[in-house]
């Protein structure tokens, strides 16, 4: 998987640039930055799909003998049938670069760890389209890292072993749960069935908040630019477009 070409607003705002754009100083800081990660970065990932049972004490991995504790993972995969553990890094060199850099050139290293967190972002978007590919009826819900809400960061030691994550990935886990290289990623997410779009007159005709495909997530049924998108909208009897 190639690295993808960083957006410098995004690298802006992990500089903590409020408006999120650069100057011409900072623009020049980042493109240096962008050229050395392309030459230091060693992409590796793996994931694996699980069938999942919700129990009193959180989600089990069926097959897997472990069991993610709290309620996030109870409400992250409340709708979801399968899910996905998954793992990523961009390799050990990035880390040896930072060090040399905050020796020698302190202003580009900043940029070039923000410039690196955003590549390892992108790169587990990436390996997501790669799984939307293979499983195109599925949906996606966020993803969901060990450390985040009540998902302890400890846990993932257990969370890798599952998939094999640091055999096949390289990443080894301190004691207290952290990974090496430092932009290295876990997380989970949930699989869901995509819900066929009504063929017939009589299914268009239940078109509004529960029914619309394209408003369910964002709650915002009836709002002129969302129903311009809508797959319901010509049977639907409350959007705006439709009475003009």
């Amino acid at each position: 998987m190639e690295i993808r070409k960083v957006d410098k607003n995004m690298v802006a705002r992990f500089l903590g640039i409020k408006d999120g754009n650069p100057d011409e100083v900072t623009v020049r800081l980042i493109e240096r930055a962008e050229e050395l990660i392309k030459a230091d970065a060693a992409v590796s990932y793996t994931y694996k799909l699980f069938d999942f049972e919700i129990t009193e004490e959180g989600v089990k991995l069926m097959g897997a003998g472990l069991v993610l504790p709290g309620n996030d993972m109870k409400s992250l995969l409340k709708d979801s049938t399968k899910c996905i553990v998954m793992c990523s890094t961009i390799g050990g060199e990035v880390d040896t670069r930072t060090r040399m850099l905050a020796v020698k050139e302190p202003a580009l290293a900043v940029v070039y760890d923000a410039v690196a967190g955003c590549v390892a972002d992108a790169l587990c978007d990436d390996i997501e389209e790669e799984i939307k590919k293979r499983l195109p009826e599925m949906e996606h819900t966020f993803r969901f890292s060990p450390g985040y809400g009540d998902l302890p960061l400890g846990i993932n030691e257990e969370f890798l072993s599952v998939i094999n994550g640091q055999k096949l990935t390289g990443i080894k886990i301190t004691e207290g749960g952290l990974m090496t290289p430092i932009k290295s990623v876990s997380a989970i997410f949930g699989l869901v069935p995509k819900k066929s779009t009504p063929d017939t007159e009589d299914e268009k005709s239940k078109a509004g908040p529960e029914a619309c495909s394209v408003q369910r997530k964002r709650k915002r049924c009836g709002e002129p630019e969302y129903c311009e998108k809508c797959d319901l909208r010509s049977g639907c009897k409350i959007s705006p477009l439709n009475n003009q």
